[in-house]
């Protein structure tokens, strides 16, 4: 993704005696319909979502903003005293979302989402619970309602593992030290002797909510998910069959974010031009026009792959005829 498309900007936050910067990207107009408020998980930055950025530039009426957290990336670190806590960076977070989007944004019509990995996905549930933020939808990326104990030891060892990876990451070394401490994460939660437990923080949650996960995550695998799934009814479970902690954004997630969320693509056409072109090209372009589509082009391109022998300019042309169909239908 090239530094054209999105933009780097700066909100002062002033919360009590300390008066600091906040750095976010955003992709998108502020007079949007749909905001999509994207927190990193614990030691990521707001360049941990330009991947998703480069995915849905195209999709209109959108605006995407993710931050960094004080002490991470270009935000200004806490003054010396201050320790970096969960309940600061919920502060940050809902700061940015009343200045940028609730006081801004004239629209009446506009709709909040808030993407968060890991434990940007707990800061989600809380800014859930808290409620003076209304949320139309949460999609939480590999973070399910319980957060085992041996999966943040996991977690942890991971973290003392890269520490020569970790000291290169634009993160104050405070709050690598914090991270380790009970006392970092201070937000209200309930526990057995398993691990901690979220579902309550949803109890009173009225909007969409997805659950994203790999199937044999360190944090969220397929146990987990299920779990969650049976303590709250509503949760709609999206698993990817990798490893590993979290999520990787790719298209065919990009077009269920947009099936459950509304989102449109930008109006284009699709030129058929003399010479020929390939099926894997023309599925490239409209992969993401519907989640159904979706997976009937993924078939379909196999399809053709098995029929080379077939006219490629009169297959292309069937299949254009398809597509339209299937938006008509399915859109």
């Amino acid at each position: 993704m090239s530094a054209d498309n999105f933009i780097t900007e700066f909100l002062n936050c002033t919360i009590g005696a300390s008066n600091r910067k906040v750095a976010y990207s955003r992709l998108g107009e502020p007079n949007a319909k749909n905001f999509f408020i994207c927190l990193p998980g614990l030691l990521e930055t707001r360049d941990s979502f330009h991947l998703l950025f480069s995915l849905v530039e195209k999709y209109s009426d959108c605006c995407w903003l993710s931050i960094d957290y004080c002490g991470r990336g270009l935000s200004d670190p806490l003054p010396i005293g201050e320790h970096y806590t969960t309940s600061k960076y919920i502060e940050d977070v809902e700061n940015l979302i009343e200045k940028l989007v609730i006081q801004q944004s004239t629209r009446k019509d506009k709709k909040i989402h808030v993407i968060g990995t890991s434990m940007g996905g707990i800061l989600a549930m809380h800014v859930a619970k808290r409620n003076r933020i209304h949320l139309d939808s949460i999609i939480l990326n590999d973070i399910g309602l319980h957060l085992q104990w041996n999966a943040l030891l996991s977690l942890y060892q991971q973290i003392n593992q890269s520490k020569d990876e970790i000291n290169q990451l634009t993160v104050d070394p405070r709050v690598i030290d914090a991270v380790h401490k009970r006392s970092h994460f201070d937000l209200p939660y309930e526990f057995d002797l398993a691990g901690m437990r979220f579902e309550n923080l949803l109890k009173d949650y009225s909007g969409q909510i997805v659950l994203i996960h790999n199937s044999h995550s360190t944090i969220c695998p397929t146990t987990i998910a299920n779990q969650s799934k049976s303590r709250l009814a509503d949760l709609k479970v999206w698993t990817s069959e990798n490893q590993g902690h979290p999520v990787q954004w790719d298209k065919i997630l990009v077009s269920k974010l947009a099936h459950l969320t509304k989102i449109k693509l930008q109006p284009a056409e699709i030129i058929v031009k003399d010479q020929a072109i390939s099926a894997f090209e023309v599925i490239q372009r409209i992969s993401d026009t519907s989640l159904i589509a979706a997976n009937i082009l993924e078939i379909s391109k196999h399809a053709f792959t098995e029929q080379k022998s077939q006219n490629q300019k009169k297959w292309v042309s069937d299949f254009l005829d398809r597509l339209r169909f299937w938006r008509r239908t399915f859109s």
